[in-house]
């Protein structure tokens, strides 16, 4: 038991760290923060139910976001390891998250974000900065999409190489809008 909490304190730790490094973070901010977190422990496979508006952080494991909208067959639109920042846009039937990994998520939901800001202001510019790293994040793929084929391939490798040893080479290819042969020959030009 006592690992546990000393795990947990450490990614609390990381997450305030994180959250500090967009802006001061006062400390009856943050203990407010942590009272309104809910922590979400997801295996392989398993989809985070969120709500639009709200905030998630992966603080173990990794993620992947689908797109279901108009598609036969869901087309992964981002990869969030560790450290990422996820901002829900649009209802959970459009876009969804599910776990490549073991992952342990917090969360706060629309009403807890707007507590938060009524009682820190600061907070505002905070949240703002993250949910511009989420954005940002999808225009990563819409850049690549841009590229020529093997462009992509060189790209996303260098960008996401951290991610590379956890995801499925079809994941890869799905998210990079790529046939699954010419990106396995390509792949394999470069390793």
């Amino acid at each position: 038991m006592a690992i546990l909490l000393y795990v947990m304190d450490h990614l609390f730790l990381t997450l305030k760290i994180h959250l500090q490094s967009y802006g001061a973070l006062r400390p009856e901010a943050w203990d407010r923060i942590v009272s309104l977190i809910t922590t979400v422990h997801l295996e392989p496979q398993q989809h985070l139910i969120r709500e639009v508006g709200s905030l998630a952080y992966v603080a173990t494991g990794l993620m992947k976001e689908f797109d279901v909208h108009d598609r036969v067959k869901p087309t992964i639109l981002n990869f969030f390891g560790v450290g990422s920042t996820v901002y829900c846009i649009t209802a959970s039937h459009r876009l969804y998250l599910e776990a490549v990994l073991p992952t342990t998520v917090f969360s706060l939901d629309l009403a807890a974000l707007h507590t938060l800001y009524l009682e820190f202001e600061e907070l505002i510019k905070i949240y703002l900065n993250l949910r511009f790293n989420y954005y940002d994040s999808l225009l990563l793929r819409t850049h690549l999409l841009e590229m020529k084929p093997r462009e992509r391939v060189i790209h996303f490798r260098r960008t996401r190489q951290l991610l590379l040893p956890f995801l499925q080479k079809k994941e890869m290819c799905n998210y990079l809008n790529l046939d699954y042969d010419y990106f396995v020959r390509t792949y394999r030009k470069l390793t």
